[in-house]
């Protein structure tokens, strides 16, 4: 069937006339349902205020029948001028062209998506070519955009646009679907895996894009081929469709269509040319080493790490490599952008290497090695580094977790150590107090700023209200072979009772509410790049998934808000809201945010530990102190660690803990809690509770009696309090914490252990 619509202004005078075929094959989402036809997307300028349709049966069809046919109108509101320094340009290794994202364009969703949390993503084999088939002239291309997302989203149903990227007659590309790169898309007949699909905005049946816009294509086209490793030129298996087909195809390669166009399909074999010869043209620098340029100290043991701008040719790589004074290496790749040289055994003491990359190295298209970065091929690339002198000394534990009482029983253990450690299999033993051992988990050993870090659990949930005792055998050793000597003995006790969770409010099963924290005012001093919170499966308290906050602080004093707006109500039944916590033991302070103020937050904890832990904090909805929940807040401590991975789940009201940061009943008297960690070294945290504003007293003394240090002396406000007390100058032993206000003393004994 063809339409001929008539467009008239508002005297009626007709305007113009366009023509349209049905065309099944935008049912993209799944297979095509044969029924069900749509007409291509008709754009209008702002003059047009009638529009007449005449269908016409196509020559040879024996019958016609319409149901429920239906006329869609689409405004795609007035756009926002982008300036070109908002377009962002990309940072994957072969240089990403500039893309106008889903915010910039207007997408009514922004970055979001509607097509599950997370959205699926597919491992790319195949660069599938469209065209939009509307007009190819227009005065505003982001509202075409919009209108293009209108017509996918609400005209046919689907879940966010179709395409991943679409590209003006201007060369402008667009983010399409979103999710972020390697999102599924909905475009190719169904058969939507493995691909990217990248539309020409316009209609391409007898005349060809731009030029710029072309070279666009070939750009957004060579940048992922670069990083799949696919030769443009190449034909594979689409698994899918389960079609062969070109690397770079177009649309109607996978089904019955006419898109992308006679004219565009037509020149795809010079968009193959055009990206072959981008790739070809673009010489392979070095990106990022370790160690650095003139690095000292670096460990006889650690490998030369090498990251490559585009795919590399690993043989031509591997003849080109030399050292100077001569080492013994062996390499390994990682992928093809990076490689990994490692000493054979070690590299040499306290000696000074240059490490070369001759100019017989080329990437995976030929193009010679671009050794200074000037954008000429042909020369060679120089690292300079010098190694460590002999290291004679033991690793060290830095700090580690569980330990002292009330550890909650989903606790998992952390250790860290000054260094890289190894010969851990079999040397680490976890008993009760009774003996009876405890099968642990697989451990995990890695690295980070050239500190080890063990990681594991126990096979089975801690007991509760159970003592343990963690063994660390003398025979575990750094990468030197330095052993640890003795062995080192951790005991802890479990919570005595289990915590009984309350009304959820939110399981943290959606992103729904939940703002990133580099956009929130309360944030400041954070890595906006290496910060971000998100949905995830990684681990979870309860359900499918949990908050994952992903944190990295660019200075000192750094705060994050993770926000959630508008914010959740708490019932006035509600006597407290608590939360469940995998923690990083980074020690940073972690903060309960209400009713959108930043000087609302409410101290819960120090991420002292490891593994799920329950914190809760009364509630008062009196003058609505608490009526609304808007967020966590985290902030850095001097010393403590500046990134790392917090999770959240299972928000809720009335829950029933039992810790010692945990407050589930609110005390009606001057209250001191004993302090946590207990044995601690170096620091610990004193809580207490003032049932009245007064003037407080807070010190600490040691076995004699002497005053060692006054933490507080000042007046203060009524409610929960606590401070937290660093020993690190003092010695191994018994000191007495003690709290005077309104005329009473008490006091709390704690154990320093060094």
């Amino acid at each position: 069937m063809e339409l001929t619509f008539f467009a008239y202004d508002e005297n009626f005078n007709l305007l113009f006339e366009s023509n349209s075929l049905f065309d099944s094959h935008l049912q993209g989402e799944k297979e095509s349902i044969p029924y069900i036809h749509n007409s291509s997307l008709q754009i209008y300028p702002s003059e047009v205020k009638y529009i007449a349709v005449n269908i016409k049966r196509n020559q040879g069809n024996e019958e016609l029948n319409l149901y429920n046919m239906r006329l869609v109108f689409i405004d795609p509101d007035k756009s926002t001028t982008v300036k070109p320094g908002q377009i962002q340009e990309g940072t994957e290794d072969f240089p990403k062209p500039p893309v106008m994202s889903r915010t910039e364009w207007g997408s009514p969703i922004g970055q979001s998506t509607n097509c599950g949390n997370p959205p699926s993503t597919t491992n790319v084999t195949h660069l599938i070519v469209h065209h939009t088939t509307d007009a190819n002239t227009n005065s505003n291309w982001p509202a075409v955009v919009r209108a293009i997302y209108q017509y996918h989203t609400v005209s046919n149903g689907w879940c966010d646009i179709g395409y991943n990227y679409l590209i003006d007659p201007n060369g402008v590309i667009y983010e399409g679907r979103g999710g972020g790169d390697n999102v599924t898309g909905a475009h190719f007949c169904g058969y939507n895996g493995g691909t990217m699909g990248v539309s020409m905005i316009g209609t391409y049946t007898s005349v060809t894009p731009t030029q710029s816009a072309l070279l666009s294509l070939a750009r957004i086209l060579a940048w992922k081929a670069d990083q799949r490793n696919l030769d443009p030129l190449g034909i594979a298996f689409h698994q899918s469709s389960g079609r062969t087909i070109h690397r770079i195809s177009g649309h109607r390669d996978g089904c019955a269509t006419e898109c992308p166009g006679g004219a565009m399909y037509s020149i795809l074999p010079t968009v193959r040319n055009n990206v072959l010869a981008l790739l070809q043209n673009t010489p392979p620098t070095v990106t990022l080493t370790n160690p650095v340029n003139n690095t000292e100290n670096f460990k006889v043991f650690k490998p030369v790490k090498i990251s490559f701008s585009t795919l590399m040719d690993t043989a031509s790589v591997r003849s080109a490599i030399s050292f100077s004074p001569p080492a013994q290496f062996t390499l390994k790749w990682v992928t093809q952008f990076d490689l990994e040289v490692k000493p054979a055994p070690l590299w040499q003491f306290s000696t000074s290497y240059t490490f070369k990359i001759d100019t017989t190295a080329v990437n995976f298209f030929g193009a010679k090695i671009d050794g200074d970065g000037n954008g000429v091929p042909g020369d060679p690339y120089f690292l300079t580094f010098s190694t460590s002198a002999p290291d004679n000394t033991p690793p060290q534990i830095v700090k580690y977790y569980p330990q002292g009482s009330n550890v909650n029983n989903f606790a998992e253990f952390m250790i860290v150590f000054d260094e890289e450690i190894q010969n851990i299999e079999g040397n680490i033993v976890l008993e009760e107090s009774n003996g009876t051992p405890v099968a642990l988990t697989s451990i995990v050993n890695s690295e980070s700023s050239d500190r080890g870090i063990l990681t594991f659990k126990s096979s089975a949930l801690l007991k509760i209200n159970t003592g343990y005792n963690l063994t660390l055998k003398g025979a575990i050793q750094d990468r030197l072979g330095n052993q640890i000597g003795s062995d080192l003995v951790s005991s802890f006790t479990t919570i005595p009772v289990a915590v009984t969770d309350g009304t959820f409010i939110d399981r943290f099963e959606s992103i729904s509410g939940w703002v990133q924290p580099k956009i929130s005012p309360f944030s400041s001093g954070i890595d906006t790049l290496g910060t971000s919170f998100e949905i995830s499966a990684i681990r979870r308290k309860g359900g499918q998934t949990s908050g994952r906050l992903i944190y990295k602080f660019a200075a000192g004093n750094g705060i994050i808000h993770v926000e959630n707006n508008p914010g959740i109500n708490i019932a006035e039944s509600a006597t407290s809201i608590g939360i469940w916590i995998f923690g990083s033991l980074s020690f940073n302070n972690i903060y309960l945010n209400f009713n959108g103020a930043f000087e609302n937050k409410i101290f819960i904890c120090e991420d002292n530990f490891y593994g799920w832990r329950f914190y809760s904090y009364p509630v008062n909805n009196s003058g609505s102190q608490h009526q609304l929940f808007t967020g966590l807040i985290i902030e850095q401590k001097p010393g403590s660690d500046i990134s790392g991975n917090l999770y959240f789940d299972n928000l809720q009201i009335n829950g029933v803990p039992l810790g010692i940061d945990d407050f589930s009943v609110q005390p009606t008297e001057l209250t001191l809690y004993r302090n946590y960690p207990n044995p601690f070294n170096p620091s610990t945290g004193i809580t207490f509770y003032l049932d009245k504003s007064d003037f407080v007293n807070l010190d600490v003394y040691d076995i004699t009696g002497n005053l060692i240090e006054s933490l507080i002396s000042s007046p203060m406000e009524s409610g929960f309090h606590k401070v937290n007390y660093d020993a690190r100058n003092l010695s191994s032993g018994v000191y007495f914490y003690v709290l005077r206000s309104a005329g009473k003393t008490l006091t709390g004994k704690m154990l320093l252990l060094k």
